[in-house]
């Protein structure tokens, strides 16, 4: 399986923007000198394509986890998502990131918020805080989660 390698780009805009290449399996054969060497030349075609900063780049290895066929569930669209924010526990630091076609019984009632008594909720929380780290390392606290995107049904 291929592994794929994102990179993520600053510009004048104060934005970021990324895209990503899937790439042959650089990290199968447990050489770590041709790994970066390979990440490195990737990196520097890019910093010879583009004249905003190159702000992260990573290599990720690539495992199919299910079949790639659409959902029963009709409100599985990439239009809506449930937006979680954590902070940094020691410089309090925002962060957040989403997770696409959220499921529609986490909404707390009539509101855009996730119910923070689901016990799927609580069991996410627990494992995100004991795995999750900011971008510097620190431990992080999920601080809350709201749906966002179109209206659900």
């Amino acid at each position: 399986m291929a592994d794929k390698w994102t990179y993520v780009v600053f510009d004048n805009s104060k934005k970021k923007s990324g895209s990503g290449l899937y790439i042959n399996d650089l990290i199968g054969d447990g050489a770590g000198s041709i790994f970066l060497t390979d990440v490195q030349d990737l990196e520097g075609v890019l910093a010879d394509l583009t004249i905003g900063n190159i702000v992260d780049s990573r290599i990720a290895k690539i495992l199919p986890v299910g079949a790639e066929v659409p959902p029963a569930d009709v409100n599985a669209q990439n239009e809506i998502a449930l937006v979680v924010t954590y902070q940094d526990n020691v410089t309090l630091i925002k962060g957040s990131f989403s997770i696409p076609s959220p499921d529609p019984t986490l909404r707390k009632l009539n509101t855009d918020e996730v119910d923070e008594t689901n016990v799927r909720w609580t069991d996410a929380v627990t494992t995100w805080e004991a795995a999750g780290v900011s971008r510097i390392d620190n431990p992080i606290t999920i601080l809350s989660g709201r749906f966002v995107g179109r209206a659900q049904r």
